[in-house]
């Protein structure tokens, strides 16, 4: 029983991080096309 739930919650772990993960990345792609825009809007 008990490692079952250790197993869950290692597999939950690591879900939620690569979760974080795709969403730093995401937010990333964002900023940048952001600037860019940002940059051709100035010039």
């Amino acid at each position: 029983m008990y490692t079952l739930r250790l197993y869950f919650f290692t597999n939950f772990n690591i879900d939620f991080v690569k979760a974080a993960v795709n969403i730093g990345h995401a937010n990333r792609e964002i900023n940048r096309k952001y600037l860019k825009a940002l940059k051709t809007k100035k010039s």
